[in-house]
């Protein structure tokens, strides 16, 4: 983004991933006794189960469109174990629709 100041984490520098690894541990580490304003709108998750497995579903297919495109070593291992997760994900899919979840069972 052109408003922040910086350049593209390059998951190939082991001195970048372990920069970022430990800003997320920092993120975390600030935000865990973390209460949102008086009168704001706390969003839990998707009311739709499905919904919300195929939206990450489809995040998951244009991540590994993506790691086909970039070819870096990080996309790479990426690719490696991704045929699995994106069969699991199909699955996951498949029972999820197959659930009735306004019957009363």
């Amino acid at each position: 983004m052109e408003w922040i100041e910086g350049r593209k984490c390059d998951y190939d520098n082991i001195s970048d991933v372990v920069n970022a690894s430990y800003n997320l541990a920092k993120i975390h580490l600030v935000t865990r006794n973390f209460k949102s304003i008086s009168g704001s709108k706390i969003i839990y998750g998707d009311n739709n189960l499905y919904e919300s497995y195929e939206k990450h579903f489809l995040q998951l297919l244009n991540a590994s469109n993506k790691a086909f495109y970039y070819k870096d070593d990080f996309s790479k291992l990426f690719l490696d174990s991704s045929d699995y997760y994106i069969e699991s994900a199909k699955d996951s899919l498949y029972i999820l629709s197959q659930i009735d979840f306004n019957s009363k069972n």
